[in-house]
C-alpha cells in the first residue's frame, strides 16, 4: 500500500461529522429512553457505532468510487493481511494482559475487590456483539481516518489527533453512566489515547488491517465488561498507566514516524 494512499482524504470533516451525527444518541442517553449498560457507557452509543462505518462508506464512494468502498470491506475480513502470526499476539492479548494486571495491582493501592464474580458463559457472546460494534467504528477510524492523518502528519502524530477525537466522542457518554469527569473521565480518556497509538502500531504492521483493529478494539470491550463484576469493578487509572507505558515503549523501539519497521507491512 502507498505510503500516500491517504491523500485527498478529508479526516477533520470526517469526525465533525461524526460527533455532528452522534448528537441524537447522546440525546437519547441523556434521557436514559435504554437501560443502563453495564456501569461503563450509555448505551445510546451503541448504535452511534453505525456512523463511522456509514460515513466511511459515503466518503470513499465519492473520493473513489465502488472500488474504494470494495477496499475498505476488503480490509475488514481478509485475515491473510495482517500477516506474521506474532501480530496476533497484542491484537488478542494485550489488553486481557492489561486488564489481568490491573486486576492483581488493585488491592496494592487499597481498593480491594469484594465478591469477584467473572460471568465466563457469557463472554462468546458479549465478544460477537462487540467484535460487530466495533466493526462500525474502526471502518470509519481506521477504514478511513487514520489513512488521511497519517498522509499529512507522522503515525504517532496521527495517533494523538485520533487518539484525543475517539477519547472525546465518549465523554458525554461517560458523565452520563455517572462517572467523575476530575477522575474516571480523566484516566480513561488518557489511557483511550495511549490505546490508539497501540492500535496504529498494529494497524501499519499488519497491512493496515481494519479486521485487526475491530479485533483489538472487540478486545478492549471484552476485557472491560469482563472485570468483575461486568466492569463494575473497573478503575481506568491503572490501565492508563500501563497502556501509557506500553505505548512509549512502542515509540521508542519503533519511532514516531511510522511506528513501524518498514513503510507498511504489506504492499
Amino acid at each position: 500500500m502507498s505510503a500516500n494512499a491517504g491523500a485527498g482524504r478529508r479526516p477533520l470533516l470526517f469526525v465533525l461529522l461524526v460527533f455532528a451525527l452522534t448528537i441524537p444518541f447522546y440525546w437519547l442517553g441523556d434521557r436514559q429512553v435504554l437501560p443502563p449498560s453495564f456501569h461503563l457507557y450509555a448505551p445510546a452509543m451503541v448504535f452511534a457505532s453505525a456512523i463511522p462505518v456509514s460515513l466511511a462508506c459515503l466518503f470513499l464512494w465519492r473520493e473513489g468510487g465502488r472500488a474504494a468502498v470494495a477496499a475498505l470491506w476488503r480490509s475488514v475480513v481478509d485475515v491473510r493481511r495482517i500477516g506474521a502470526w506474532l501480530w496476533w499476539v497484542p491484537i488478542l492479548l494485550l489488553m486481557p494482559a492489561v486488564m489481568t494486571a490491573t486486576y492483581l495491582l488493585t488491592p496494592l493501592i487499597g481498593r480491594p475487590i469484594a465478591d469477584p464474580r467473572f460471568p465466563i458463559l457469557v463472554a462468546p457472546l458479549l465478544f460477537i456483539a462487540f467484535f460487530i460494534f466495533a466493526v462500525g467504528e474502526e471502518a470509519g477510524w481506521s477504514g478511513y481516518v487514520i489513512g488521511g492523518l497519517q498522509a499529512r502528519w507522522s503515525a504517532l502524530t496521527s495517533a494523538l489527533v485520533l487518539g484525543v477525537a475517539w477519547a472525546g466522542w465518549h465523554v458525554i457518554p461517560y458523565l452520563q453512566a455517572h462517572h467523575a469527569w476530575n477522575g474516571w473521565v480523566v484516566w480513561q480518556c488518557a489511557g483511550t489515547v495511549a490505546l490508539r497509538v497501540l492500535m496504529v502500531w498494529i494497524f501499519n504492521n499488519t497491512g493496515r488491517s481494519v479486521l485487526a483493529m475491530a479485533l483489538f478494539h472487540a478486545m478492549i470491550n471484552e476485557s472491560e465488561f469482563m472485570y468483575p463484576n461486568l466492569g463494575s469493578y473497573y478503575d481506568p487509572l491503572i490501565p492508563c498507566l500501563l497502556l501509557s507505558g506500553a505505548a512509549a515503549v512502542v515509540v521508542f523501539l519503533w519511532g514516531p514516524a511510522t511506528l513501524a519497521r518498514f513503510r507498511y507491512a504489506r504492499p
